[in-house]
């Protein structure tokens, strides 16, 4: 994973697949099954957004 995938993961500017994300925080030394749930409404947002023509998900939908 790139610095630049990492810096716009943390800014909230890009929702990666669960994997990847999962592997992120556990490098962190995080733990993914209490971000998963963030991680799931982050995604429903964004689909959301998506279809009501918005571009962008909020760093805030993080929790």
């Amino acid at each position: 994973m790139s610095t630049h995938e990492i810096r716009t993961i943390l800014e909230g500017a890009y929702i990666p697949e669960w994997e990847t994300l999962g592997r992120l925080v556990s490098a962190l030394h995080g733990r993914p099954e209490t971000i998963r749930p963030l991680w799931a409404a982050a995604i429903r947002s964004q689909l959301h957004s998506a279809a009501a023509g918005a571009s962008c998900l909020p760093a805030g939908a993080f929790g």
